[in-house]
């Protein structure tokens, strides 16, 4: 059967080599009406690299920026779309490739089945559909979702760069309510998530409602790491619609930024599951290799998007605002390797489409890229390396030292005193101070740390109930404890 192609929102990851960050030659890539360009900055021009006819899907370029990765249409349906004039109403079979930035080289990595059939008289369909690859954060490893024409389920598979070998990890349920179609995937230091759209679970009592859909993020971990499903709340007028993987910018820790259809965001920590506030409700888009000094796209609850400069101590901005509306940061903007510039696709608010040319920003200034002749739109913009961050602070002091903001839990009287990274102990007193499984006193306990027992601060601060919860280390052991009740500290900072 063929299956409706749905052309789903991709958050890639962006990045390039140290070569090209320190001597600035890193080409801007396009993607134009399916096929790939690069546009060199320093000469202006911009050439073809990929000639497919338009049947490249978005690309995704390694973290070591050598390499862009990309899902294309097979051969066997290209030869069908000949033979019968046009294909409607389903998913084509897809091939996964690989194209060197440098030598512009393509390689094959997935194909079809030697006996790969669509739509030939007489013959029973047999072709393979693949969705958006996701590189591994070290570049050494791609993932995808694929399934036959036949498939109830498709498969997760791990592609080994340097052996050219690849094996299926696991398989997942196509999302319900729709026709077939891969999954999203995003690779962070956590595991590998799957987006998917998967029957909804009441969070209350856990049943299941097969007849309600909600949008699902699946981490598939590390060694060693627990399982993790998140299923963020929605209504029917606010509702997420994307994510992206974030660092924190105080300790690294990596989570899961949920986007919604009308601006805001919910985080995830990806190792307790657990939902927290992002801080002043807003991301960061930065260069991955320069990120102290890059220039910052600060995205928030509202727009206009703003663009600062992380070395300004009042975080003024230092130009825009863009006035648009983005609804895929991800696919119209990318960072330059050095974090001085950017790329961004442009448009008409009362004509959002085609995208007729791309502009790089650049010490406030523009420089446009315009389609080449014949050509119809710009579908995404690929430059450097970008990360997504979480700032908790929200100033500078006068000595340069990041301020964090307060932090405020309805119904606790106490303002937190313990950081993240430092130590504490139980005070005297009151007793030993219980380890929860999870920020709530319904959690269950893990164990307990006596009084002037001394532990580590893992994470926090989360509120609960009026209640202020770090998550601690204790004799190796990792868990949740209170700071307090009322006005009664039960735990306080030690050096």
């Amino acid at each position: 059967m063929i299956r409706l192609i749905a052309f789903l929102s991709v958050f890639l990851m962006l990045s390039t080599t140290i070569a090209f960050a320190q001597g600035g030659n890193a080409p801007v890539i396009l993607d134009i009406d399916g096929d790939y360009f690069a546009y060199d900055v320093a000469s202006g021009q911009l050439n073809a690299i990929t000639n497919s006819d338009g049947n490249n899907r978005l690309p995704v370029l390694s973290p070591d920026g050598r390499t862009l990765a990309f899902a294309t249409v097979a051969p066997v349906a290209i030869e069908a779309m000949q033979r019968v004039g046009g294909i409607a109403g389903g998913e084509l079979p897809t091939d996964i490739h690989l194209l060197d930035v440098a030598s512009r080289q393509e390689t094959v990595i997935a194909v079809q089945p030697e006996d790969a059939a669509l739509m030939s008289e007489g013959v029973e369909n047999k072709y393979i559909v693949r969705g958006t690859p996701a590189w591994s954060p070290d570049s050494s490893q791609l993932a995808w979702a694929e399934y036959d024409e036949k498939g109830e389920e498709q498969a997760l598979v791990i592609y080994d760069i340097t052996s050219g070998t690849s094996e299926s990890s696991t398989t997942v349920p196509f999302p319900i309510f729709s026709v077939p179609n891969p999954v999203r995937l995003m690779w962070g230091r956590s595991g590998l998530i799957v987006e998917n759209i998967l029957p909804y679970v009441n969070p209350d009592n856990f049943n299941v409602n097969e007849n309600i859909g909600a949008t699902s993020y699946s981490l598939y971990p590390l060694k060693g790491q627990d399982f993790q499903i998140f299923q963020p709340p929605f209504t029917d007028a606010e509702f997420p619609f994307g994510a992206a993987l974030a660092l924190r910018t105080s300790d690294g820790q990596e989570f899961l930024v949920v986007a919604y259809n009308k601006g805001a965001w919910k985080l995830y920590n990806l190792s307790t599951g657990e939902e927290q506030p992002v801080p002043g409700n807003e991301i960061q888009m930065v260069s991955s290799l320069s990120p102290d000094i890059s220039q910052r796209l600060w995205v928030g609850a509202s727009m206009p998007i703003n663009i600062y400069n992380v070395t300004s101590s009042e975080r003024e901005p230092v130009g825009g605002p863009l006035d648009e509306t983005y609804n895929d940061l991800e696919q119209f903007f990318a960072m330059s390797p050095d974090g001085s510039a950017f790329v961004y696709m442009d448009y008409y608010a009362d004509d959002p489409a085609p995208v007729t040319f791309a502009a790089i920003w650049r010490n406030a200034g523009l420089t446009l890229i315009h389609l080449p002749q014949g050509k119809h739109s710009i579908l995404s913009v690929l430059w450097g390396p970008h990360q997504w961050q979480i700032d908790e602070a929200v100033g500078i002091d006068s000595e340069g030292v990041p301020t964090p903001p307060a932090f405020d839990c309805p119904g606790s009287q106490l303002p937190p005193r313990l950081t993240v990274g430092g130590r504490g102990q139980v005070t005297a007193g009151g007793g030993s101070n219980r380890m929860r499984a999870a920020p709530s006193t319904d959690g269950v306990q893990v164990g307990t740390i006596p009084e002037l027992g001394v532990f580590d601060v893992h994470d926090g601060p989360f509120c609960a109930s009026g209640i202020i919860w770090w998550q601690v280390i204790y004799n190796g052991d990792i868990g949740w404890t209170a700071e307090g009740v009322n006005a009664d500290y039960f735990v306080e900072p030690v050096n």
